[in-house]
């Protein structure tokens, strides 16, 4: 199975911005949640809220296309506005192969890799399991945010 993980980077990212653009108005003024795709990576922050590589980070850089140096310094100037800690997530098909480095001479630490798992959608496995599994609706909106809190 040949697995397109800039593909699943691309779903991932349109996830996180569906989930941002989702927040409530009051929450957003709150915490300052936005998103916005800056040379080209998609920068999603929100303060107060921890842990960074979650709330605060800027994905796909070097993906898409080759990133600049120019490209890095708009993210990183972008991301700063809000003066907190975040994360700026470099995949191993980025390009070039020294963004990482990069980063590292503006003064980011490498962190917890963010792994991605695929498989076939062509072969469902037969787990037998007692889950139950529904969509949630608004009235189990609070339930719903505490297991994420909790999980995360």
């Amino acid at each position: 199975m040949k697995i397109d993980f800039v593909a699943l980077d691309r779903i991932e990212s349109e996830a996180v911005t569906d989930f941002y653009r989702a927040a409530p108005d009051g929450l957003r003024a709150s915490h300052g949640i936005d998103v916005n795709v800056v040379a080209p990576a998609a920068c999603f922050r929100c303060r107060h809220f921890n842990p960074a590589l979650i709330f605060r980070r800027a994905t796909g850089l070097g993906v898409d296309r080759t990133a600049t140096r120019d490209d890095l310094s708009a993210v990183t100037q972008y991301m700063s506005r809000q003066h907190e800690s975040y994360a700026v997530t470099v995949t191993p098909f980025a390009k070039p192969a020294t963004l990482a480095d990069w980063l590292e001479a503006q003064g980011f630490a490498r962190g917890y890799a963010w792994m991605k798992f695929a498989r076939s959608c062509n072969e469902p496995l037969d787990a037998a399991t007692d889950l139950d599994i529904r969509v949630v609706g608004r009235e189990f909106a609070a339930a719903f945010g505490r297991v994420v809190v909790e999980g995360f």
